[in-house]
């Protein structure tokens, strides 16, 4: 990104013909704001780079060659002439030779001196020799054809790109293929060495060598239309070169259809021999054993059935949007809308009142309100949770309740701990020692959030809630204390494998399992293991564990039921998104912009312009993919407020007073100087990098 930033102020400065304040202009659009003295250094900086973009006088190229002392490659005639490796006396006898054997060409050893007296006094060395000529000729031939087949249309740009920078690809590609059209290989290979500069002579050998084969294949694959490639193949078999390059095309092409049949023909065989397999595969179970070793082995490839790409697989070979859908293009990039599911309101589902509860249940549903008289905190059940009700409060089925994010399905949990302590509720009067719950949630930010939810709402009962992550460690006394242990997969993992807490895991009647469809990503090894774990155990001991598994996106959920050890008739719930108590709009932003500086400046603009439609009117929560840009998102954010005097849109006038004592109050508090410089701009950061008390 600071190359690009970089190339494009080195570019913006060098142009001559603009003026200096559309230079500026420029420069802050890329950098941000300036003053008329940073530019003026700039500018002087920049005139120092005199080797930029300059072209070498003819003069200096000749100078420079005579310097660099450039190997070039001369004919075999000049060699001999100019390195006077063999004696006139030598090649008259060669000549000689030459003429009673009836040869025409000469051969010229890589390996070493040729001895001429020696080939012609052994002819058994000389048949070895021509042996091992014609065996490098042939390796020589087979690497041509596979450095061919490698050529495409951008072959040279990779190429350049790995030993300069993108800036100057397509420059230096341009100037490649200009010198590779030149007949004369001397004079080809001297402007490729002032270009390229003499380091690069391995990548200069490599162009010398095919140059009309890279020049004319770069150019097929770059063509654009079928007419431009037919004028191209038409100049290829004018010229002697182009019509060699067009013939190994084409053996090419041969080549590749041979292999394509031998291949067909190969599976064929193949396919043969499994329907054979197949059908010894049939045969009665009582055989000899003669009969039984005839039949082939089958071994399953487990490594091949594994998904590389882990969640983030996409099986689906097209996408098609919801009705309604609809695509705005703008200037440098497209936004395609997706609007709300509409409620799916066919299904009859009954809402169940919280007041249904037996009484003593009722404290985990309530709440003071501001005048400190005890209210519910809703006065019915939601369609999700009244579907679910029978089975997760007045049963001990597992259960996996697959729904769209804030249906609820935190209060479905809760129903099914309630579920486990009327179990052991009894003449007003819970067993607390006789029972223990594992929540398992992904993330320990969840887990924090989930520990202060139950602690609040079970707290009339008696039940002690604790985290158990890798931030928190619970000694053997703090977990024999403990009701319900909310835990990472990780560290729940370590517990359960350790034969020291034995008596603990013995008591766990109930595991919930939030997020289940993490199943499928990097860390569902875990929590796999844990299933399986709490699952052998009922198998082993007859106990009876109830399993709770939670899940917002889950497409095969009838996969996961089963192995989860799910009643589909009776546990199994599945919402869609029709269930969602508020619709949701979706809006997909694709950015076309190419240049990382300018592709991020368009997208903080995008984001500025989608936090407008919203300011001072609803909340809002902008996510990014790091934690450093957290702050920096939100800067740009506030510089952009700033520049269009658009900052009071955030906080409407009722708000200013009673946001502004909290602010200046929070402002003493705190020590991270970024934090300092946005609060009093009323921005608010979930920022996971900073201090706990930041938060």
């Amino acid at each position: 990104m600071l190359k690009g930033a970089l190339d494009d102020v080195l570019a913006t400065l060098k142009t001559e013909d603009m003026k200096d304040s559309d230079k500026i202009q420029e420069i802050e659009a890329i950098v941000g704001k300036i003053t008329a003295e940073e530019y003026n250094k700039i500018l002087q900086q920049s005139k120092g780079l005199v080797d930029y973009g300059a072209e070498l006088d003819e003069s200096d190229k000749l100078q420079n060659v005579n310097d660099m002392e450039v190997p070039v490659e001369f004919d075999n005639e000049e060699q001999e002439s100019s390195e006077g490796s063999f004696s006139e006396e030598n090649q008259s006898e060669e000549n000689e030779a030459e003429g009673e054997d009836g040869l025409k060409g000469k051969m010229i050893e890589v390996a070493g001196d040729f001895d001429n007296n020696q080939a012609e006094a052994d002819a058994d060395n000389n048949e070895s020799d021509v042996k091992k000529n014609s065996e490098l000729k042939e390796k020589n031939k087979n690497y041509r054809n596979a450095f061919f087949e490698k050529l495409d249309g951008y072959w040279l740009q990779r190429e350049i790109r790995k030993c300069f920078d993108d800036s100057q690809v397509l420059k230096l590609e341009d100037e490649i293929m200009q010198i590779l059209q030149i007949s004369d290989k001397r004079e080809c290979e001297n402007k490729l060495v002032l270009l390229l500069n003499q380091e690069r002579f391995d990548f200069i050998k490599i162009l010398l060598e095919n140059r009309f084969e890279i020049f004319y294949m770069t150019r097929l694959g770059q063509a654009q239309n079928d007419n431009e490639r037919s004028s191209i193949i038409d100049e290829m078999l004018a010229s002697e070169n182009g019509t060699k390059v067009f013939k190994k095309i084409e053996e090419t092409k041969k080549r590749k259809e041979k292999e394509k049949d031998y291949t067909n023909i190969t599976l064929k065989s193949i396919n043969t021999q499994s329907k054979k397999n197949k059908e010894l595969e049939n045969l009665p179970e009582k055989m000899t054993d003669n009969v039984f070793n005839l039949i082939t082995k089958n071994f399953l490839d487990l490594e091949n059935l594994k998904f590389t790409q882990g969640a983030r697989i996409n099986t689906n070979k097209t996408c098609k949007l919801p009705a309604g859908s609809y695509r705005v293009n703008k200037k440098g990039y497209d936004e395609v809308v997706i609007p709300p599911v509409a409620q799916n309101n066919t299904e009859d589902i009954k809402e169940i009142p919280v007041e249904s509860l037996p009484t003593w249940m009722h404290p985990a549903f309530q709440s003071k309100n501001k005048k400190g008289e005890t209210v519910f905190i809703t006065e019915k059940f939601n369609k999700v949770q009244s579907k679910v009700f029978e089975t997760a409060l007045n049963s001990d089925e597992n259960m996996l309740i697959c729904a769209p994010t804030s249906s609820g399905k935190t209060n479905i949990a809760l129903l099914a701990i309630l579920r486990v302590v009327s179990n052991h509720y009894k003449n007003n009067y819970i067993k607390l020692n006789d029972f223990k719950i594992v929540y398992i949630a992904p993330m320990k930010a969840l887990v924090k959030e989930t520990v202060g939810n139950f602690t609040q709402r079970l707290q009339p009962f008696g039940i002690k809630v604790r985290e158990l992550s890798g931030d928190v460690h619970l000694t053997k006394r703090e977990l024999e204390e403990t009701h319900i242990i909310i835990s990472t997969p990780e560290k729940w993992d370590i517990i359960t494998r350790k034969t020291g807490e034995k008596t603990f895991t013995e008591l766990v009647k109930l595991l919930i399992v939030d997020e289940v469809h993490l199943l499928h990503d990097t860390r569902g090894a875990v929590i796999e293991s844990i299933i399986s774990r709490t699952i052998r155990r009922i198998e082993t001991t007859n106990e009876k564990i109830r399993i709770v598994a939670l899940s917002a996106t889950l497409p095969n959920y009838d996969d996961v039921a089963t192995f989860l050890r799910v009643d589909p008739k009776k546990g199994l719930f599945y919402f869609d998104s029709s269930f969602r108590p508020i619709p949701l709009e979706q809006k997909y932003i694709g950015v076309s912009e190419k240049k990382s500086i300018k592709r991020m400046l368009l997208m903080n603009e995008i984001t500025y312009e989608k936090v407008m439609e919203r300011a001072g009117k609803k909340q809002m929560i902008i996510f990014v993919h790091s934690r450093r840009e957290t702050i920096r998102t939100a800067k740009s954010v506030k510089d952009l407020a700033l520049s269009k005097d658009e900052l009071g849109k955030f906080l409407n006038e009722s708000q200013m007073n009673e946001y502004k004592n909290i602010l200046n109050e929070e402002f003493k508090e705190i020590k991270d100087n970024e934090l300092k410089e946005l609060l009093p701009f009323g921005n608010y950061l979930l920022n996971f990098v900073k201090k706990k008390y930041h938060k």
